[in-house]
């Protein structure tokens, strides 16, 4: 249960947080960020400061309804927090990461399968996406958990500014995360991840991924 590498890889403690949403809300499709990645669970009892950690800020959760062409620009505004390679396939100079673009900013989405491809330019990355088997059309129609800073286009989402609210009853995210691991814990059970982690996303091609890690 570690963040370190929750922004290039689909890691278990951000589906922890998206599927919490998603059950909660009902929704199809949820979407969190790696707010930091020194954020871990570790073995034995989890604390509220460690969850805390997990998720920093006082957000609301949200559920809203968006199009296949609203779910595709924000997949696309997320993967902003890379640079393309260039035309041969070689990392820029300075690396992959935008440091214009905050590690807030990226979002992943649980329910989609989706690819990230840095070989290709902003606005055309997301060479694959899915939703339970088949691929997304621009006039689908799909609800997705998030959270209320998001939901009203923060961070540059201006995809989402005017979508339908379908769920809001003020609760706050990181309590309802909080009350999952009670929830869990109180019947002596431990966390599992295949409780709540489903590999859906990837970064490509794997030498962008692979310095995607290093830095």
């Amino acid at each position: 249960w570690k963040s370190d590498s929750a922004r290039v890889a689909d890691m278990p403690i951000s589906d922890l947080v998206s599927e919490v949403m998603r059950r909660a809300s009902g929704a199809q499709l949820s979407a969190t960020a790696a707010f930091s990645l020194d954020a871990s669970l570790d073995t034995g009892a989890i604390s509220i400061a460690a969850i805390s950690k997990l998720y920093p800020y006082e957000n609301l959760l949200r559920a809203v309804k968006l199009s296949g062409q609203q779910l595709r620009e924000y997949l696309e505004h997320s993967a902003r927090y890379y640079r393309s390679l260039d035309a041969n396939g070689r990392v820029p100079a300075g690396g992959l990461v935008d440091p214009a673009i905050p590690g807030f900013n990226f979002d992943v989405v649980t329910g989609a399968e989706y690819v990230i491809d840095l070989s290709r330019p902003p606005g055309s990355r997301i060479t694959s996406l899915r939703v339970d088997g088949r691929a997304v059309a621009p006039t689908d129609s799909f609800t997705m958990a998030l959270n209320s800073y998001r939901a009203s286009g923060g961070g540059g989402y201006t995809m989402l500014v005017g979508t339908p609210v379908v769920y809001a009853k003020d609760e706050d995210i990181r309590q309802l995360v909080i009350d999952e691991v009670k929830r869990v814990t109180s019947m002596g059970r431990a966390l599992d991840p295949a409780d709540y982690a489903r590999r859906n996303w990837t970064l490509e091609p794997s030498n962008a991924r692979d310095a995607a890690f290093a830095e």
